[in-house]
């Protein structure tokens, strides 16, 4: 065993022979920089539309099975009774970085990865080895074939950068925060002397960047992602436009009792401000031009993952008395078409990738009432 070892140890130290190169042409590369937006002239105003709403971590049982004691949800109630309803979904994955291009292109992702150009390798469940991320595949580039123009409101996913080729307008915003003194905007030699604290910085003349609080970070991407929604919705330039919002997700930015913003709050609390952000967009879209032509879908892409934010700090007691320590997988998804005014439940499981199935007729313009959704389902299912 002790010869083995020494062997092992030997053989390790030969590892530089490729990781040197390698770190060498990784420091000389110069990083894509995301693109935080664009908006490209497009031919004509769509006759139509279809907008669609991801509410980020919103959980099916928490909003409908299960709601906890004095906490109200009108909007999601009322959108609910006017609605094709699912209630029984099946989740597509557990992280969102893998969930939304599943769902986008139809295929679930189990593994992920990028080069040092930016670009997006995947492996699926139908493509088990690494490949360049089909984006021609997806649905932004199947609305384009069919005719809609196409556009993004995105939250931490990098859409901009991924859908580049397959979308007429895009937004996305992450603000992020590293630890210690590093800072992005700052230069390589700030950082390399970040390590030695603030007094050495301000000892060789170098600003010290004070630390942005986690939901206040979190609060500057909401405000930003429900500005450029309202704005994407009420331009009526955009037929099928995809909205990826960052509530309910943790950590907590909302005091539902006070109904201020951008403090320390807990699920519950940011559920209510998702109930209220749902509100203020189906109100955007009523008074838009095309409000009576716009088929409204809500989805979440995973449930409140109980067990990944029990240990954090973000977690709260009353997030422990809601959750009652046990994790209900399934997503919500409501479709709302134009003019519908009586609600129906689908209660067979649905699997939440065949969204990318439903969302495909749409666009084809084979899905347009309650009834030939329920069809479909049936069909499919």
């Amino acid at each position: 065993a002790v010869r083995s070892v020494r062997w092992t140890l030997v053989l390790l130290g030969f590892s530089i022979l490729w990781i040197l190169p390698e770190l060498v042409v990784m420091a000389f590369h110069s990083e894509p920089h995301e693109t935080a937006g664009f908006s490209r002239p497009v031919q004509a105003q769509p006759r139509q539309r279809i907008v669609w709403m991801l509410f980020d971590e919103a959980s099916f049982d928490q909003i409908f099975d299960h709601r906890q004691a004095g906490i109200a949800l009108p909007h999601f109630d009322t959108l609910a009774r006017t609605s094709v309803y699912f209630s029984d979904v099946q989740p597509a994955g557990y992280f969102t970085e893998k969930v939304i291009p599943s769902l986008l292109q139809g295929e679930i992702v189990t593994q992920e990865e990028s080069d040092l150009e930016g670009r997006l390798y995947v492996k699926t469940t139908e493509h088990r080895s690494w490949r360049l991320y089909p984006d021609e595949q997806s649905l932004f580039a199947e609305a384009q074939r069919e005719g809609w123009t196409t556009g993004v409101v995105g939250w931490f996913n990098p859409y901009c950068r991924i859908f580049a080729r397959e979308l007429d307008d895009c937004s996305w915003v992450l603000t992020t925060s590293l630890p210690g003194r590093y800072a992005p905007t700052q230069t390589a030699w700030h950082n390399a002397a970040a390590p030695l604290g603030r007094g050495f910085l301000r000892l060789i003349g170098m600003p010290a960047p004070a630390r942005t609080s986690p939901w206040k970070m979190h609060t500057e991407d909401y405000e930003a992602t429900l500005a450029r929604a309202r704005t994407e919705i009420a331009g009526d330039r955009i037929g099928f436009l995809f909205i990826h919002l960052p509530v309910p997700h943790p950590g907590g930015i909302y005091d539902r009792k006070t109904h201020q913003i951008g403090v320390e709050g807990g699920y519950l609390d940011n559920l209510v401000l998702a109930d209220e952000t749902l509100g203020k967009l189906l109100e955007e879209i009523q008074k838009s031009a095309l409000g009576s032509r716009t088929t409204v879908i809500v989805s979440s892409d995973h449930s409140w993952r109980v067990a990944m934010w029990r240990p954090t700090g973000d977690w709260t007691a009353e997030d422990t008395r809601a959750s009652g320590g046990r994790f209900d997988p399934r997503p919500v998804l409501m479709v709302h078409f134009p003019e519908q005014e009586q609600g129906a439940t689908i209660s067979s499981a649905f699997p939440l990738i065949e969204m990318h199935g439903m969302i495909e007729e749409m666009l084809a313009g084979r899905m347009g009432d309650p009834a030939a959704l329920g069809t479909w389902t049936a069909d499919h299912h």
